[in-house]
């Protein structure tokens, strides 16, 4: 039994309703939200080598979907550094990827794509495993899977030249 001197345990200023109370956690609340919110989206730039291990039995099962005609787009490098891109920075429209994308190095089993953002840049590199010709047939109808990711931060707009003085 509590007396009458004994505090509640929920303590209610007097004049405030325990709806008021409610109302104003519930706005500080979303403040809270918003501002994390904000600061995952301004994320800062971290540079570095990316590594993806190719699993053999899955990279086999998505050729041979694509064998039967299931996602043609990963039957296009381009197409497979914007995807790549996209799911690294969700805040990019693939149009503006696919517009920048530059390619560095292209032959039948290996492409390199680099793309510029306003803060980064990235470099797709790409390969088609000898292992698995199999499974396509011919090296025009292999997947591209990504191997590597590189990302590198770009701290400001580069100084123009100095200007050489005539004398």
């Amino acid at each position: 039994m509590t007396s009458s001197h004994e505090r509640p345990c929920i303590n209610i200023r007097k004049g405030h309703s325990f709806r008021y109370n409610f109302r104003a956690m519930k706005s500080a609340l979303i403040i809270v939200l918003f501002a994390c919110a904000s600061l995952h989206a301004a994320s800062p730039c971290k540079p570095g080598l990316e590594h993806k291990r190719l699993e053999q039995t899955s990279v086999q099962n998505i050729q041979k979907k694509v064998n039967l005609g299931g996602d043609p787009w990963r039957l296009d490098p381009k197409e497979v550094a914007v995807r790549q891109i996209e799911m690294i920075d969700p805040s990019l429209k693939p149009a503006a990827i696919r517009d920048q994308l530059q390619t560095v190095k292209a032959d039948e089993r290996t492409q390199v794509l680099s793309y510029k953002a306003a803060d980064r840049s990235y470099e797709i590199t790409m390969k088609k495993p000898e292992w698995l010709l199999p499974y396509s047939g011919i090296y025009k109808t292999m997947i591209w899977n990504v191997t590597d990711v590189k990302t590198t931060c770009n701290l400001g707009k580069e100084k123009p030249a100095a200007k050489k003085s005539a004398k």
